[in-house]
């Protein structure tokens, strides 16, 4: 029977696990992405513990997160000025605060695949960091099997920011204003193409279409990370453990028959008869055979033998009248 618990928290809303991925389970409609992505996004909502507020696990989940938006937002900035740095261009402003880091450096001396670059080393900076965490938690399942909690929690949050990185970013660039280009305040990396279009003389247009492939890019590498990690590592693989029992066919499970047992207890129930000896010297002669049970199985009725149930019977019927005549 499988488990209501996903990790140390139960299903969100107290639901079983056959009843939230019943519509996926018995729709036809999607398709195996749709319901990878479901199990993930089951097995992320309980790992979070978004539905038990009144728990201590979503309180440090909570404290976590906040810490982490920190970690996120100076490894975002520190990630371009890198890049800046090796690049040897001139930063004139590199300040941080609680909410936003303001660097300002020359954008004329950039060509336009430099500063395509510097907009997405943003992102990938905190998948550098994620991408080991990952494989020091996989290091430990593999020599000591075990699974750190901290350090999956860990995970969890850090790929959840990253995920959701060059949104935090927009939304905090957007009340900041810089989506304008006044020369005295940084320009937010989704308007860095833009501007920079405008100033080369080309169409503006498609500085904004490179910028959503760029981060629509980045958004399925950091999902995809985040995924494999939730399906593959996370809590032992449970939750693909729970796709395959649910998805799966039925002749792909072993399902073993009532009384079967292993050969090596039916050699060692043979090995026991045969050393048996009696009062007198008696000794048992120990035997078995194979039984081929799909010969015991009816075979499937023909399509004629469902339209007209009754002929089987009825031709027993006369086979019968006809032995007992002769």
């Amino acid at each position: 029977m499988l488990s209501t618990k996903v990790g140390d928290g139960p299903l969100p809303y107290g639901k079983t696990l056959r009843e939230i991925c019943s519509p996926i389970a018995d729709g036809c409609g999607y398709g195996e992405v749709a319901k990878h992505l479901h199990f993930a996004s089951v097995s992320l909502f309980s790992e979070l513990e978004l539905a038990q507020w009144q728990s201590q696990g979503f309180w440090y989940l909570l404290l976590l997160m906040a810490c982490l938006w920190f970690l996120r937002l100076y490894l975002h900035y520190l990630g371009q000025w890198l890049f800046l740095w090796v690049l040897s261009t001139p930063v004139t402003k590199f300040q941080f605060y609680s909410y936003t880091v303001e660097l300002c450096y020359s954008t004329s001396s950039l060509h336009i695949g430099e500063e395509l670059a510097v907009i997405a080393l943003g992102p990938l900076a905190l998948n550098t960091i994620t991408f080991p965490l990952l494989l020091i938690r996989w290091g430990c399942q593999l020599l000591f099997s075990s699974r750190p909690d901290a350090l999956s929690k860990l995970i969890i949050t850090m790929g959840l920011w990253t995920v959701l990185d060059p949104l935090a970013v927009f939304i905090v660039d957007t009340f900041l204003g810089r989506l304008a280009h006044n020369g005295e305040t940084p320009i937010a990396d989704a308007a860095k193409l833009y501007w920079m279009f405008v100033r080369t003389k080309h169409s503006a247009i498609l500085g904004v279409v490179i910028t959503v492939v760029l981060y629509t890019l980045l958004f399925v590498i950091s999902s995809l990370i985040l995924y494999v990690y939730c399906l593959r590592l996370h809590n032992d693989s449970w939750i693909l453990d729970a796709f395959q029992r649910i998805h799966s066919e039925e002749a792909k499970f072993f399902i073993p028959y009532d009384l079967e047992i292993s050969n090596q207890e039916l050699s060692h129930i043979m090995k026991r008869s045969e050393q048996w000896r009696g009062i007198h010297g008696e000794r048992r002669k120990v035997s078995w055979c194979e039984v081929d049970l799909s010969v015991l199985r009816k075979p499937p009725l023909s399509p004629h033998q469902q339209a007209l149930p009754f002929l089987p019977v009825f031709w027993k019927w006369l086979t019968s009248l006809f032995d007992t005549t002769i």
